[in-house]
């Protein structure tokens, strides 16, 4: 019995929409994002950076990784619902400009 091949029909171009990232970047103190935890990378981009992807209401965004935010986010797990809150910048020992970020998750 020979099995009859299933047309695929391609979309026009008109249905086609672009993707591009949103990224969220803190700007002053008490900038925050919150959402489901999508997904954690690393190792991205020129500075081999960490980075990771967070889900809410609005859309997908691109949240690049700092040493204090790393360090929180390890804690997190892909599908947890966080909020990552800038707290400023402080010096750390060596005198350099440090991100500080608050990491929060939600209660289940």
């Amino acid at each position: 019995m020979e099995e009859k091949q299933q047309k695929i029909e391609q979309p026009k171009e008109k249905d086609w929409e672009p993707i591009e990232p949103n990224v969220w970047k803190a700007e002053k103190d008490g900038d925050s994002i919150q959402g489901v935890l999508v997904a954690k990378k690393e190792n991205v981009g020129a500075n081999e950076s960490n980075a990771y992807i967070i889900g809410n209401e609005t859309g997908q965004f691109f949240v690049w990784g700092a040493t204090i935010l790393d360090d929180r986010m390890l804690m997190v797990n892909t599908g947890e619902t966080i909020r990552i809150t800038y707290k400023g910048k402080t010096k750390n020992k060596r005198g350099q400009d440090t991100k500080i970020f608050k990491v929060e998750r939600a209660k289940p």
